[in-house]
């Protein structure tokens, strides 16, 4: 705010005056912390990779692709057919429900 008679457009410095507190406020989030000390913490900050837990979730949300990018697997996806027999529900043909349509 120190430069602020600095600026050439009146609108803008009467902006500037009139928010001087927001523009405060946009500086500080704005602006990047570099000094923060991060040597008791680095081993902890270090990427060792996904965990089963995460693999687990997206399975169940069905983003096979993104399973296999991030844990060079292949999962195959369940079908209903494999739930219906874990059920011990009938078979139901993909033909059939074809015909639905």
């Amino acid at each position: 705010m120190a430069n602020r008679d600095k600026v050439e457009n009146p609108r803008f410095q009467k902006l500037l005056t009139e928010h001087a507190n927001e523009v405060r406020l946009f500086k500080k989030i704005a602006t990047i912390v570099r000094n923060v000390p991060l040597k008791n913490y680095q081993n902890s900050l270090e990427f060792k990779g996904f965990n089963k837990t995460m693999q687990k979730l997206l399975q169940k949300l069905e983003l096979f692709s993104l399973i296999n990018k991030l844990f060079n697997t292949k999962p195959e996806p369940a079908s209903n057919v494999a739930n219906a027999k874990k059920k011990g529900e009938k078979e139901t043909k993909q033909s059939d429900q074809m015909g639905l349509f």
